[in-house]
């Protein structure tokens, strides 16, 4: 293949990604509106999300070992066909129960595309060619939870929350179709690890203290992510009367500059420690959290939240960079526990997001965020701490 076909693919993968993570962050900020239409108690309005996070979770523990099995393209595409029927089911649900369990089945079905993606690319592309492809990924995956929250609602307060399931089932068909069309077959990757090896594995990351400290930054990344910008926008619609709206939507789109600035993660580790560049994102975005409940401008914000996304865009690829570092073996199967953990989190986001606004008072909230990103800093700080030790003994 010349290099035109690899940009196209590229292309492809990056916008399917996007839209397929899109549909992980619809209902976060449409949750409310979506358990009043079916007259539950707003309780319960995080309960879709939970159910598309934790199916995803568990999906990612599955995919992986049978695209080594049956090729990476037909369970991309499997997962991708099965999302569209589910996404496009989900319009015409009757009850809150059965929107619940089709978001389930989306988050299942999208396991098979997303996380897959990174191991395509890997076996498909050229060396040279690979870290760039992997970097537009990442970054997908990211814009689509600002994309997504922001983009879902406002077609929801536009044509109801209906209309967001009916657009994205749509653009997964017309998306399938290009799939199927411009894939090629990655070559068959014959898998180390096999189902009934899983439990071993699993009690070998107990063995490994690097690895585990990378799981606890993994499971509070996302989650984090994820509820800063739920605070935000709800504080940015207390301090301003007028324009809500489009407001919150500048202040939460302005991280996407953030997180195209972090596309120099690789070079930044080319001149730094993996190490050292993942606890100098994990402060950048701890920072931008504690600076966030102390703010009193909607400008402050929209610095604040390129700040943030910076962080959070860094901290993800140099997370992954370590996980591959920190094994000499199974690493596919390491990789993707480590992407069960981030989604795990993000499947308990609305629990940790209800712990924090117990607490009226915005910077209180912001604050709690801040502790609990600080836990994935501490934890990055220990991971450095173990290298310059582990140096000193070497020389």
């Amino acid at each position: 293949m010349n290099s035109i076909h690899y940009h196209w693919i590229t292309f492809v993968l990056f916008i399917t990604g996007l839209l397929v993570m899109f549909s992980l962050y619809s209902t976060i900020t449409t949750g409310t509106t979506i358990a009043q239409d079916f007259s539950v108690p707003v309780s319960d309005a995080p309960l879709p999300s939970m159910a598309f996070s934790f199916a995803f979770a568990i999906g990612c523990l599955i995919y992986g070992i049978l695209s080594d099995k049956f090729g990476r393209k037909r369970i991309m595409l499997y997962g991708l066909i099965a999302h569209t029927l589910f996404t496009l089911m989900s319009v015409f649900s009757t009850t809150f129960m059965m929107f619940v369990i089709l978001r389930a089945c989306q988050g299942l079905a999208a396991a098979a595309y997303a996380p897959i993606i990174i191991a395509y690319i890997s076996d498909l592309f050229p060396e040279k060619k690979r870290i760039t492809a992997t970097s537009f990924m990442t970054m997908g995956f990211l814009f689509a939870g600002i994309f997504g929250q922001v983009i879902s609602e406002m077609i929801a307060s536009a044509y109801g929350w209906r209309m967001i399931f009916l657009f994205l089932g749509n653009c997964y068909g017309i998306l399938a179709v290009v799939n199927i069309w411009l894939l090629p077959q990655a070559p068959f990757q014959e898998t180390a690890v096999q189902f009934r090896d899983f439990g071993r594995n699993v009690k070998a990351v107990f063995r490994n203290p690097t690895l585990i400290l990378c799981y606890i930054i993994a499971f509070f990344l996302l989650m984090t992510f994820i509820n800063v910008y739920v605070i935000v926008g709800e504080s940015v619609m207390l301090k301003d009367g007028h324009g809500i709206q489009t407001i919150v939507a500048v202040s939460k789109f302005f991280g996407v500059l953030g997180i195209l600035i972090s596309v120099t993660a690789g070079r930044l580790s080319e001149h730094y420690s993996v190490s050292k560049v993942l606890v100098g994102a994990l402060s950048i975005t701890v920072l931008s959290i504690v600076l966030m409940a102390f703010n009193t401008s909607v400008l402050g914000y929209i610095l604040l939240s390129v700040m943030f996304g910076m962080g959070i865009g860094f901290s993800l690829p140099t997370l992954i960079s370590k996980v591959v570092l920190s094994i000499r073996e199974n690493k596919g199967f390491y990789i993707t526990l480590n992407t069960f953990v981030i989604f795990f989190g993000t499947a308990v986001a609305p629990i940790t997001l209800g712990f924090a606004q117990r607490s009226s008072a915005w910077a209180t909230q912001f604050l709690m965020l801040a502790a609990m990103m600080g836990i994935g800093l501490v934890a990055s700080l220990i991971i450095l701490i173990r290298d310059r030790r582990k140096k000193i003994e070497v020389t």
